[in-house]
């Protein structure tokens, strides 16, 4: 085996292990996110805090989760980026490496995803959704905001920024097994 293709074979190997580590970062951040939400909502219905510190603790909510999506979207990203490093850089010089090269195969055939339509990015995002658009109507209904109080219109406003990002996102990931690194964006 020659020099290079020990080096392209190291680099494989670190990839797919940022890969794997970017992904364990998004399952133990829903992970915390679950469970802050829990400790969050459980505050905002509390009877023992003042009336301020309940609404401020469903406030956090979206803003916690906004920041959520946030990072969702970092991690996701890498792992497409990466994945598209390996199989544009890597394994079409390397005989015996082509896990990439068959997914995208896949996913150009409709073969990727058959039972479920939807990735774990999109899943992330589905609940990131519900939490930051809800929690204002939580507010309202619950709570007793009122439509111009700053609990209600600052989530709105998280809310539209959120909506934004959310399909400006949503149409760069797209077909994820598809992203090509030199066109910057999806095939």
């Amino acid at each position: 085996m020659s020099e290079t293709s020990e080096n392209r074979r190291t680099e494989y190997v670190s990839l797919r292990d940022e890969i794997y580590r970017s992904d364990r970062t998004c399952v133990m951040l829903m992970g915390f996110l679950l469970t802050i939400t829990s400790a969050l909502a459980t505050a905002s219905f509390s009877t023992k805090l003042h009336k301020e510190a309940s609404d401020f603790a469903l406030w956090l909510l979206s803003i916690i989760w906004f920041f959520g999506f946030w990072y969702f979207t970092e991690k996701r990203f890498v792992i497409i980026r990466i994945a598209a490093y390996i199989r544009e850089h890597i394994e079409i010089y390397e005989e015996g490496l082509g896990w990439e090269l068959f997914s995208k195969s896949l996913s150009e055939q409709g073969n990727y995803r058959r039972a479920l339509p939807l990735d774990p990015y999109h899943l992330e995002i589905m609940v990131c959704t519900l939490v930051i658009l809800f929690t204002p109507i939580m507010g309202v209904f619950f709570r007793g905001w009122g439509y111009l109080g700053w609990h209600f219109l600052s989530l709105c406003a998280v809310g539209v920024i959120y909506i934004i990002l959310g399909i400006r996102v949503l149409v760069e990931y797209d077909n994820p097994q598809q992203y090509e690194l030199n066109k910057g964006t999806n095939a």
